[in-house]
């Protein structure tokens, strides 16, 4: 079948971590308009499993269709229940670029693309399936001769953003959003890993008011950890001392 790639692997645990715990193969493939209902359907039951309403924006049925055109834009996975989770990488207009909103200047934003959508079904989670989307979409934005890539994620939803800043991402902004949520906006360059300075600051993922003065002040956060009051986001600045560097990029695989 065209789209198809070689990814193939019996390792993609269903209800990991849970008695009903199972072995199935999946294959990666990227998506046409032929599989608009299953990209619907799933983006349904995983908004109905997350949460908050706030943690994931829903996109229409005819913004789904008129993105699958593109070619390469949507990407699957897929096992013997169907479609369990997809990636949509899109080329934004200038007015709704996210580099706009990053510090990217006119003449750039030409060069920036946006990872917009990744929904993964309940049942699936935990087998780092968004991060190896990622990584393909990313070639695929590379292969394109794309060199920015942003996109926005709600701070309600630790597991996505650990996922982005594993990759090689930073936060550059934090912003009011689609109806008045708060959206992290990451950040990449595909053709020069950013060189993150020592932590100058860890704080909550809920303090907001915190995290906007610290992003002000012009710092990036680039980790999250767990500490006894619950997620912390870590913040540095770009550069630094040569010892003292952490390299923004994903890591080998």
């Amino acid at each position: 079948m065209a789209g198809r790639m070689a990814e193939i692997s019996p390792q993609i645990k269903k209800h990991k971590g849970l008695p009903s715990e199972e072995l199935l193969s999946f294959e990666m493939q990227f998506l046409r308009e032929g599989h608009l209902a299953g990209v619907l359907d799933l983006q349904e039951q995983v908004a109905k499993s997350l949460p908050s309403a706030e943690i994931l924006r829903l996109h229409s049925g005819r913004f789904f269709e008129k993105a699958l055109r593109a070619e390469r834009a949507g990407l699957g996975i897929f096992t013997g229940d169907g479609l369990v989770a997809f990636s949509l990488i899109c080329i934004p207009p200038r007015e709704r670029n996210l580099g706009s909103e990053v510090g990217l200047g006119e003449e750039e934003l030409c060069k920036a693309a946006h990872l917009q959508v990744v929904a993964v079904h309940p049942a699936y989670r935990g087998n780092s399936l968004q991060r190896r989307m990622a990584e393909r979409h990313l070639q695929v934005l590379r292969e394109m001769g794309y060199e920015h890539v942003c996109s926005t994620v709600s701070p309600q939803n630790p597991f996505s953003l650990r996922n982005f800043l594993e990759q090689g991402f930073v936060i550059k902004a934090l912003k009011v959003k689609f109806a008045s949520q708060w959206r992290y906006i990451v950040y990449k360059n595909l053709l020069r890993p950013i060189a993150i300075g020592p932590e100058e600051a860890a704080v909550s993922l809920s303090d907001i008011a915190s995290q906007l003065e610290l992003l002000e002040s012009g710092l990036l956060g680039f980790d999250l950890r767990t500490g006894p009051s619950g997620i912390l986001v870590a913040y540095a600045r770009e550069g630094g001392s040569t010892e003292s560097l952490h390299l923004k990029e994903a890591p080998p695989h």
